[in-house]
């Protein structure tokens, strides 16, 4: 009970969950002699940053809604395409291709409906799999480069022919003004877990992740696209994925883990801004084109 005569909106009482917890927080750490810190490595105990949901949200979304805004006057058919493939490969790797896969069955249909041909769907659930169509084995390609805007980014690849990957994928920064060199050491591996919080708030999310041995940063994902549902995405100890997202769905009723995996996430003292339309609109353009390659799985970047 606050004691207050007059009502308080709900953005505010957030902001005053926010600090009272944290509050509580750091008065339990002190009897030992530890303190909060805003450094991306923290301990169980001074877990996730203890930013506003609010400014992250906000900083994701203007990356997330540039993309799409600017991206739409570029789409086409086989960028829907190679994006439900990679959505049917994901499912399947964090599924399985049992019928008892709800993620699988969805984008299998939502790929039917767009009209991806049986043998692209197939080809998908393979790779998912860990084969390439034609069975054989698929083996993981890395390639780091400095794009346009000075942006840099670590491209994730899965394929069965590793020198025509690699070819393919150097033509393709090259004409869209990007460099191969380094820039891994910019980034740090993280376990990534993308998830639909059902009913439950950033703050209750937060708190029963605080609880959660391995947790690391709670980020609330504004939707990109209007009617779209609000998601969150926690950062843990790579080691710790997995319990986190058990973790998670055993404490929260509703949860729904939409993806799990180890990932790049870039550290903060790196995170860049471009200003310059022309080096923007190139750089979406060279992140589309990437992505279009049946060979990419993931493209990370240190925008802000």
């Amino acid at each position: 009970h606050f004691g207050f005569t007059k009502t308080i909106d709900t953005p505010t009482m957030q902001t005053l969950s926010r600090l009272i917890l944290r509050s509580q927080l750091i008065s339990s750490l002190k009897p030992i002699g530890l303190t909060t810190t805003r450094s991306p490595v923290c301990t169980r105990t001074c877990t996730a940053f203890f930013s506003s949901s609010s400014l992250l949200q906000s900083g994701h979304n203007r990356w997330s809604k540039i993309r799409h805004d600017k991206g739409k006057n570029d789409a086409n058919r086989g960028a829907e395409f190679s994006k439900l493939s990679q959505e049917i490969c994901t499912a399947v790797k964090s599924g399985g291709a049992g019928p008892d896969n709800l993620r699988l069955t969805a984008a299998l249909a939502t790929a039917k409906k767009v009209g991806m041909s049986k043998d692209k769907m197939e080809a998908a659930v393979k790779r998912g799999q860990g084969v390439s169509a034609s069975g054989a084995a698929l083996e993981s390609v890395q390639i780091e480069c400095m794009g346009p805007g000075s942006v840099a980014l670590i491209i994730e690849c899965q394929t069965d022919n590793k020198l025509g990957c690699l070819a393919d994928v150097k033509v393709i920064l090259r004409k869209n003004g990007a460099t191969v060199t380094p820039t891994s050491y910019l980034f740090a591996r993280k376990g990534i877990i993308r998830l639909s919080p059902g009913d439950n708030s950033y703050d209750t999310l937060l708190e029963s992740s605080l609880e959660i041995d391995g947790t690391e940063d709670v980020n609330e994902i504004g939707p990109e696209e209007k009617g779209a549902k609000v998601e969150m995405e926690v950062t843990t100890d790579p080691a710790k994925t997995v319990a986190v997202a058990d973790g998670l769905k055993s404490q929260l009723t509703g949860v729904e883990i939409l993806k799990s995996s180890i990932g790049w996430v870039p550290n903060e003292e790196t995170l860049v801004s471009v200003d310059d339309e022309k080096a923007l609109e190139a750089l979406i353009k060279l992140i589309n084109t990437l992505e279009e390659m049946s060979d990419v799985s993931e493209v990370y970047t240190n925008i802000k």
